[in-house]
């Protein structure tokens, strides 16, 4: 039987770490033969922000209620009523969309981008794989309702996948079977990687700015601990949200605003790693980054706070980068400028890392898995 790959996810509209993986494995697996929809919960957005493929469908099941919207809904009413009515409706939703799409001889395999809602029920020609994007989603219910929870709401996946070896023991509680699958860095065949003598002398960072959990306002205050000890560096910050406000404000109350610059999100990461020197990630918390992939097959050593999990799965402490005790922030400096100061180290790193990703992470290495997995299905 031939599989047709369904990828659920919240919204596929937002510009978050999620979406991204959605749109690079929707993009991979369509380049690999097999028939590729997205069905998307709700729709914020007109326009989708990262590329699809043009054989890619997309489906909305509430096309006139936004993510935030829902989050609201969450807040104002009650939540498991909320929650139950809304999945008793997509669930319907899901599986007569679905079954309008499959064709005659074709298999149906969902994967299932979130833990914040899933279906009732099960259908009996559909095959679910539930995907981990961040930490363990269940590790802050009370105890005795947490495994009963959790259990109920994997029952109707065949497979939960999780991004760390880390998570694996978490995961092995729940009943189903779990498989680590990292995120993987999308194929460029034809980039090229600037060296280190001809690139800025510019930190990076990037994230969404809707929450703080991507910690720029730690970043910020680390970096003013250095800034006027080295005045040709620049700090450039990138992503777009209801906190931009409070971080400019931020940059102007510390005296900053020569050193650090803040940017609107960027449909164009690549060219912001082509040209930097090095990127900087102060998150509260992680569950495996995209832009640490992309920062450091670009060649940027990277200097990150010690959160679960994903920082330290990707970076080499000592090697490619440096994992530094979450919250230290004169820790996190001296490491910027242990690589502001030198420039052989800097080179040293960058060409690690330009090594190190693509081993380990590249699509093909991630992608023979995922099709390995699919198939057993």
């Amino acid at each position: 039987m031939n599989k047709h790959i369904f990828l659920f996810t919240m919204d596929i509209t937002l510009d978050g770490g999620v979406e991204r993986v959605v749109s690079n494995m929707a993009n991979s697996l369509s380049n690999r033969g097999y028939q590729v929809n997205i069905i998307s919960l709700f729709k914020t957005n007109d326009i989708i922000k990262y590329h699809l493929h043009a054989g890619i469908k997309i489906e909305y099941l509430f096309k006139d209620l936004s993510f935030a919207k829902w989050q609201h809904g969450l807040l104002v009413k009650s939540n498991l009523y909320w929650r139950y009515r809304l999945a008793l409706k997509f669930t319907g939703k899901l599986f007569r969309y679905i079954d309008s799409e499959l064709k005659p001889g074709e298999d149906a395999v969902v994967l299932w981008n979130t833990y914040q809602i899933t279906p009732l029920y099960r259908h009996k020609n559909v095959r679910i794989i539930g995907l981990d994007h961040s930490r363990y989603p269940f590790g802050n219910i009370v105890r005795g309702l947490r495994h009963k929870l959790h259990t109920y709401m994997v029952s109707k996946f065949d497979i939960v996948t999780t991004l760390n070896v880390d998570e694996l023991e978490k995961w092995k509680t729940i009943g189903r079977p779990v498989y680590v699958m990292p995120n993987f860095l999308p194929c460029d065949k034809g980039k090229s990687v600037l060296s280190m003598d001809e690139r800025n002398k510019v930190v990076v960072s990037l994230g969404r700015m809707n929450t703080n959990q991507k910690g720029f306002d730690r970043l910020i205050e680390a970096y003013a601990l250095i800034a006027r000890k080295h005045p040709a560096w620049k700090l450039h910050i990138y992503g777009s949200g209801g906190l931009q406000q409070n971080y400019r404000e931020q940059v102007e109350r510390q005296g900053m605003q020569e050193f650090i610059e803040i940017f609107d999100f960027t449909t164009s990461p690549q060219r912001v790693y082509h040209t930097a020197s090095l990127y900087a990630m102060c998150s509260r918390e992680e569950g495996f980054s995209m832009v640490l992939l992309e920062a450091g097959s670009q060649g940027l050593p990277i200097v990150a706070y010690d959160v679960e999990f994903g920082p330290r799965t990707i970076i080499k402490d000592g090697k490619t980068g440096y994992v530094i005790p979450d919250g230290d922030s004169r820790a996190f400096a001296r490491a910027l400028e242990n690589l502001m100061d030198d420039s052989l180290l800097r080179k040293s790193m960058s060409e690690e890392i330009q090594k190190d990703i693509p081993a380990r992470f590249s699509e093909e290495v991630i992608m023979s898995k995922w099709v390995e997995l699919i198939n057993m299905l």
